[in-house]
């Protein structure tokens, strides 16, 4: 609002009179609208802090007792901390945000009790002005009245005076109307000239009222504008200080995160969950004749049903290449073992997945191949693979595959699907035996 100026002792022209009251009385309205909607502000935004920290509250019980391990566990944590501090914050928030609300609302009613106040004074000022303007323009028609019976009552002495057909009596009469209207002009121009006197103090009382009321308001208003002023620069300080503190948590939680490897946290679960660095000693067939003593015979026709049980070896698709590998040499007769006695051999369990026959196959139809795993295993897929030729296979993570053999290069041979393709060794974990 333009500061209102006080020149030659009077204010100015704008702001004289029942208009210029209205002005101000209307500027003080469209403040007290204004406050009124900025608490309504603060009033929401309480709400809306409290109800965020109240969900982020909620949110954090979600997650309970991490079981999670390593840096990962300990970034869970930092998480579930920082959330309660960012939760913590919007809390503050809000009760900062009341805390304002709560100051506008105690400058509203001190406002509306001191506007009251100087109303209620200008209020009567006006009411006594206009009261002894309308007084002193009464008093002035009654002047102007007295004072014409007073010019036609001497004008009709005068008429009678000069006429000689007026008897003295009669003229005695029309001098005292003369003086009767003489002095009642007399009375009703004194109490003219003393309400217009009344009328100058009770205008001078109003000036000074209005005075007094303009620059009461131009402070109420000015105080309005400063503590509004005051409210939002708070109220976006809050905001910046709650962004500032919600900032930190997430960047304490990233900082946490940045310490997390996939590969150390795998490896602190082996670490802490192994159950030993040995594999589970193989299993031998025992035949239960050759205990009891049986005859040859029996013996021998026992170990034809089990060369005739076993399963044929399996063939690799012709188009996988052919890996090299080491031949023993040629057994001796004596190295074959007798019919009567238990194979503990390689021969036993291992199987050729070449696509030509060895030279070395026993008659059972089993390979002594040194680079074949004596039992099939099953392995666990930890990196996924994409086959680049018709002999590999393609892997995800999560999958569990058979493991036929290990291949030189850095590879192995699994079995998926019934077919039986290569994979680098990184990509596989190996699990059990079946």
């Amino acid at each position: 609002m333009t500061r209102l100026k006080f020149v030659d002792g009077f204010w100015e022209a704008d702001f004289l009179g029942v208009r210029g009251y209205e002005i101000l009385c209307q500027r003080l309205k469209s403040g007290k609208k204004m406050c009124k909607e900025i608490d309504e502000f603060f009033k929401e935004r309480i709400k809306a802090e409290q109800a965020y920290s109240k969900a982020l509250s909620i949110a954090v019980k979600k997650i309970g007792n991490p079981e999670e391990m390593g840096d990962l566990g300990k970034s869970i944590l930092q998480l579930q901390r920082e959330t309660e501090k960012i939760s913590a914050v919007h809390d503050l928030a809000a009760k900062q945000f009341l805390a304002l609300e709560r100051e506008l609302t105690e400058f509203s009613a001190d406002q509306n009790s001191k506007r009251h106040a100087t109303d209620e004074t200008i209020r009567k000022s006006n009411q006594s002005k206009q009261q002894s303007y309308k007084h002193t323009i009464s008093l002035k028609e009654k002047y102007t009245q007295r004072c014409r019976e007073k010019d036609n009552a001497e004008e009709a002495f005068n008429n009678a005076k000069q006429s000689v057909t007026v008897k003295t009596k009669d003229l005695d009469k029309i001098e005292k109307v003369k003086d009767k209207a003489i002095e009642t002009m007399e009375q009703a121009d004194q109490s003219y000239k003393s309400s217009i006197e009344t009328l100058e103090n009770t205008r001078t009382q109003w000036e000074k009222d209005m005075e007094n009321t303009c620059s009461e308001f131009e402070h109420l208003e000015e105080a309005r504008i400063e503590l509004l002023r005051e409210l939002i620069w708070k109220c976006t300080n809050i905001d910046s200080q709650a962004c500032v503190d919600h900032d930190q948590c997430a960047e304490n939680v990233r900082q946490m995160l940045e310490l997390c490897d996939i590969d150390k946290e795998l490896h602190d679960f082996i670490d802490k969950n192994k159950t030993g660095s040995e594999r589970p000693a193989e299993v031998f067939y025992e035949n239960y004749y050759a205990k009891k003593g049986s005859s040859g015979h029996d013996q021998s026709r026992h170990n034809d049903k089990t060369t005739l049980s076993r399963r044929p070896p399996e063939r690799i698709p012709q188009d996988l290449p052919k890996q090299p590998r080491a031949r023993p040499p040629p057994a001796r007769p004596t190295d074959q073992p007798k019919p009567t006695e238990r194979i503990t051999t390689k021969e036993q369990c291992l199987i050729s997945f070449d696509d030509d026959i060895s030279p070395n196959v026993t008659e059972s139809g089993y390979s002594d191949v040194h680079d074949v795993i004596p039992e099939r295993a099953q392995g666990k897929i930890q990196r996924p693979y994409t086959s680049k030729s018709p002999s590999e296979h393609n892997v995800k993570v999560g999958e569990v595959v058979e493991i036929v053999r290990e291949m030189p290069g850095n590879s192995v041979q699994i079995m998926k699907n019934g077919r039986i393709g290569i994979i680098p060794k990184q990509c596989i974990q190996m699990m059990a035996y079946v």
